[in-house]
């Protein structure tokens, strides 16, 4: 199935490359704004490599000229995001990674959990309400540099 082309997933993607720009709720945390973003962009750019025919609508909603600078646009924006969530969690490479895989892992789980058939709809209303369930539920959970070396030196021991 491809679900690119529901009208309401492209809603969800378009949203970040409309006017205006900025469409994520203003009370939400600088770092789930990024991870939301890091997210989206890691989505389209598996997309793009592993679907061909869905480049084109990407490159559509990127607004890019050339069809093969798709994955190169979308890598930069993937290392840019990436970058700054190691300032703003003063995480490392290798750690950001094991806190990514850990983040990936529970908020699998938790979206499960709260919505055990989908969201409701894709309104722009609620993606707000979701993205600030997210932003509450997992400001701190990047703050855990203890628990990621400590997990980190167990893989490597093993």
């Amino acid at each position: 199935k491809d679900t690119i082309d529901k009208k309401d997933d492209w809603f969800v993607l378009k949203r970040y490359y409309s006017s205006p720009k900025k469409t994520e709720p203003s009370t939400l945390k600088l770092f789930t704004s990024i991870l939301i973003r890091l997210l989206y962009h890691l989505l389209l750019f598996l997309r793009n490599e592993s679907i061909p025919q869905d480049t084109e609508k990407i490159q559509h909603l990127l607004k890019i000229k050339i069809k093969n600078e798709v994955s190169n646009f979308l890598w930069n924006k993937i290392k840019r995001e990436f970058e700054r969530l190691q300032t703003i969690t003063n995480l490392n490479e290798e750690l950001l990674c094991v806190a990514l895989h850990l983040w990936i892992k529970d908020f699998y789980e938790k979206f499960e959990k709260w919505y055990p058939r989908g969201l409701p709809n894709n309104t722009l209303q609620m993606i707000h309400k979701f993205e600030e369930k997210l932003d509450k539920e997992y400001s701190t959970f990047f703050n855990r540099k203890t628990e990621f070396i400590e997990l980190r030196a167990i893989r490597i021991d093993e």
